[in-house]
């Protein structure tokens, strides 16, 4: 089996072809060759830039894809609250006065005045606590 030429043996193997066949001066030869795979390199390393700007920009399109999903399960989180409290506050009301057009009347069932929280949400989550600790202990 043949080994492979080192790249500077490589070079000095082209070096002697381009003499023999295009009679070029030894120098004018090594500096063309050498030229040539300058070029290539240069190619290459542009190349290689192009795909790590295409990797950071990849990179960066993946985290702002990530921060939107922690965004929105943020949301759903509190949009799940805010039905909890709605459910919750409806649950407290009856219809006083049921109307064919379908603008019923509701009055509370006389529990909305215990509730007490700095906020109507920190009140609502209070009593939702509250109504979930008795409701264990009755059954449990």
């Amino acid at each position: 089996m043949s080994t492979k030429p080192t790249v500077e043996e490589a070079i000095l193997l082209l070096t002697d072809a381009l003499i023999e066949s295009k009679g070029w001066m030894r120098d004018y030869a090594d500096a063309i060759i050498r030229d040539a795979i300058d070029r290539t390199h240069l190619e290459q390393a542009r190349e290689i830039e192009a795909l790590r700007a295409d990797r950071d920009s990849w990179r960066d399109q993946a985290s702002a894809r990530v921060a939107d999903a922690v965004a929105f399960a943020d949301q759903a989180e509190a949009l799940q609250t805010d039905a909890a409290r709605w459910r919750h506050i409806a649950s407290m009301f009856r219809i006083m006065s049921p109307n064919i057009d379908g603008q019923h009347c509701y009055a509370p069932l006389g529990q909305l005045g215990r509730m007490r929280g700095p906020s109507l949400a920190a009140a609502v989550d209070a009593d939702i606590a509250a109504r979930s600790a008795s409701t264990t202990e009755a059954g449990g």
